[in-house]
Order: structure tokens, then sequence, then C-alpha cells
């Protein structure tokens, strides 16, 4: 409780510009995913497959899934493109396989915009007008062939970027290993 009224005491001593600058920010993710939300499907080449990865990396170690067993191998090996699978693997135990396909794209549209506004904001700090810019990129071509890990990868580039940027005049240990987390987490987005 304490920290929700810390956090609301932040807000109202914010610049009143800041806060109508963020309320649009919010207005607009908000409007671009919600097609995703609207139609039952996704237009996309490769993102079933995705979906059906997820399912079957899911269902793998079940003691009923020996047909499974039978036709696919787990391949531990780290490589790029690797996030998506196991983190939609992990929704389906709470969600159905097209919402959690869902909630990736709600992620992925919403986190490139926010992405470009931090990262513009590391660099000019203030000067990040052109971070809008980002909304019309949202769904990118990409994105509709299906590359999911590499369209999420986009926004954690510039999130790594913006963070360098912005602490690289002081780079204590706590701070290089977030940064270094951040680099891992676009590596096996497979940027």
């Amino acid at each position: 409780m304490k920290r929700i009224k810390k956090l609301s005491g932040l807000w109202n001593k914010t610049d009143p510009r800041i806060r109508k600058k963020r309320i649009l920010i919010l207005s607009l993710i908000i409007l671009h995913i919600l097609p995703i939300w609207i139609f039952k499907y996704f237009p996309s080449q490769d993102g079933p497959s995705h979906i059906h990865n997820s399912y079957v990396l899911k269902e793998l170690h079940q003691e009923q899934s020996t047909l499974l067993r039978e036709c696919y191998k787990l391949n531990l090996t780290l490589f790029p493109n690797w996030f998506s699978h196991p983190f939609m693997a992990a929704l389906m135990y709470i969600f159905p396989p097209l919402v959690t396909e869902k909630i990736l794209l709600s992620i992925i549209i919403s986190l490139l915009p926010l992405s470009i506004f931090y990262f513009l904001d590391a660099v000019h700090k203030g000067k990040n007008l052109y971070g809008f810019l980002g909304f019309l990129f949202s769904y990118h071509y990409l994105l509709h062939m299906g590359f999911y890990n590499f369209s999420l990868s986009v926004p954690l580039f510039f999130f790594a970027l913006g963070y360098f940027m912005k602490n690289k005049e002081e780079m204590s240990l706590d701070k290089v290993a977030l940064l270094n987390l951040l680099s891992i987490l676009t590596y096996f987005c497979h940027i």
C-alpha cells in the first residue's frame, strides 16, 4: 500500500505535459494491440508453427505423450530464436494456445514504441518525440511473416542500447550485469 501511495505521489509531482504524453502513449498502445484481441487469428506465415512448437514443448514431458516423444527430440542447445517457444509453452499452462500468441504479440507490439522512446530519451533527455514513429512500425512485415523472436529482439536491442547510453559514464557491477542480461535476452531472441 505504501508503494502505491509513493507512486501516486510521484505521478502528481510530474509535469502535466509529461502526464498527458504518457496517457497518449498508453492510449496508442491500447489502440495498437486492440486488433490482435478483436480478431480470432493473427495473419502470419510462421505464427502457427510457433504455436505448435510451443505446444509440443509443453506436452513433450507428459507421460501420455509417447507419440510426441517418438517424433520429437528436445534440443537444449543454447541458440538464438529460443525465447518465444519456452515463453509461450509456459503461458500455455495457464492460457489456451491462441491466447498465448495474442499475449506474445501484445508484448512485441507494445515494446517497440516504448523501447524507441526509452532509447531516444537516453540519447537526448526529453527529446523523444520521434518515439511515436515506433507505432508506425509496430505491425511490420517481419512480424506478419511470423518472425516473433526477431520482432521481440528489436525492442530488447533498443532497451539495451538505451540502458548503455544512460549509464555509460558510471558503470557499476550491477549495471554491467543488467546490461549483460539485456544483451543475452537479445541474443536468445535472435537479433
